[in-house]
């Protein structure tokens, strides 16, 4: 993923640019590769390896956005109102990107922090060319996370809910042997990204619906059903907190509230808790569903879909597919193909949420087995992080 931004001339507009890979540039539908990609649906991530559903040229090489590089994209540009963040004018379409900088997220955190980091891309500029463009760096950074911060704000004022789930990585020596499980460190900047992608899913969702409103693939998650958050409440209700299970605001709120300064491990439970309550998120055609059933509850959005993550899911492709008929139709032009009816739409919707339950319940059931390794390995008498129970 790349992210852009800049100030316009005139200096009363913000340009915010999300591009993703290109892929379908390389994969026909159809073609061989494609038809593998769409059998695969995902990619399958386990503790210690993943199965990619594109090959390692196109994921790895041709279709990652590497710094320096020019590289085709698919890109979403906002123009942006400096003060309000309002959006004046977006635009869609194909591109031809080149990265500045390949920042890791630590270091792009790091930036934010105003800690002292070498950036490799400046490392060879001479020393007043190298702060003037670190200055550059560490400004976009900055108005980024000021757009992203206000990007959240405006989802929790509709309901989006902040959930709480754990994390871990198996940490493995050259011979494979389990050494650590490590817990991800969460960081600002990863929301910050986060944000931006959820922003470009929600527009894009949007604008494949208003010209193929019976065939467009988006993603709901239905509300969950009220029997399912009885343990949170009653949790809750133990520790002197009420939650109100009524609507996802509700719900949003009453969690901010239930917080114990003593003990802020409580929240986190609460959270918990509440992510397990939740019902799964599903890919559906628009023509099989009424349009009061697109809401995802969780991110509080009336239209959302998934563009980002074309190397890794089919269903970014499907929708980069139908941005491109989209395009061509608005355009005045025949699109290279036509889109799949609702009812095929539908079909493959169903088989790519088959898919992802399949590719999540192996990741589960792996992180599961590398945690029982390693503890396997541990003495609960003199290891501190074992608890009998």
């Amino acid at each position: 993923d790349t992210l852009s931004v800049r100030r316009l001339p005139g200096g009363s507009l913000l340009e915010l640019g999300v591009h993703i890979a290109d892929v379908t540039h390389f994969v026909s539908e159809g073609s061989l590769t494609d038809l593998e990609a769409r059998s695969r649906a995902t990619t399958y991530y386990l503790a210690d390896r993943r199965y990619d559903m594109l090959p390692a040229v196109l994921s790895a090489d041709l279709c990652s956005l590497l710094g320096g590089v020019d590289r085709y994209a698919m890109s979403v540009l906002w123009e942006l109102d400096v003060q309000t963040l309002a959006v004046t004018k977006v635009w869609f379409g194909r591109t031809l990107i080149r990265s500045s900088y390949q920042l890791h997220y630590e270091l792009a955190q790091a930036l934010l922090n105003g800690e002292e980091v070498e950036v490799p891309e400046l490392a060879q500029l001479a020393l007043e060319e190298r702060d003037g463009k670190l200055a550059e760096l560490v400004e976009a950074l900055e108005t980024l996370t000021h757009v992203a911060r206000h990007l959240r704000a405006q989802r929790d004022s509709g309901g989006a809910l902040e959930l709480e789930g754990v994390e871990v990585r198996a940490q493995l020596d050259e011979k494979r042997n389990i050494t650590a499980l490590v817990p991800r460190q969460p960081l600002e900047v990863h929301e910050t990204v986060a944000e931006c992608m959820i922003y470009a899913n929600h527009w894009v969702a949007r604008k494949i619906q208003e010209v193929f409103p019976y065939q467009a693939m988006l993603r709901r998650h239905p509300p969950p059903r009220q029997e399912l958050f009885s343990q949170l409440v009653d949790t809750a209700q133990a520790r002197g907190f009420s939650i109100n299970t009524s609507t996802n605001k509700a719900l949003a709120d009453s969690l901010n509230r239930a917080v114990d300064p003593r003990d802020p491990l409580v929240n986190r439970l609460f959270r918990m808790m509440a992510t397990r309550a939740m019902s799964q998120a599903v890919y559906f055609s628009t023509g099989s569903e009424l349009e009061d059933q697109f809401y995802h509850y969780g991110l509080a959005l009336d239209r959302y879909t998934h563009f980002t993550s074309p190397i890794r899911r089919y269903a970014d492709m499907v929708v980069h597919r139908l941005l491109n008929a989209t395009l061509a139709v608005e355009q005045g032009a025949e699109p290279v193909k036509a889109p799949a009816g609702n009812k095929e739409m539908e079909e493959l919707a169903e088989h790519i949420n088959n898919r992802n339950r399949a590719a999540q319940r192996a990741q589960n059931l792996s992180v599961e087995l590398f945690q029982c390794l390693f503890f396997k390995e541990r003495d609960p008498e003199t290891d501190p992080r074992c608890v009998a129970g």
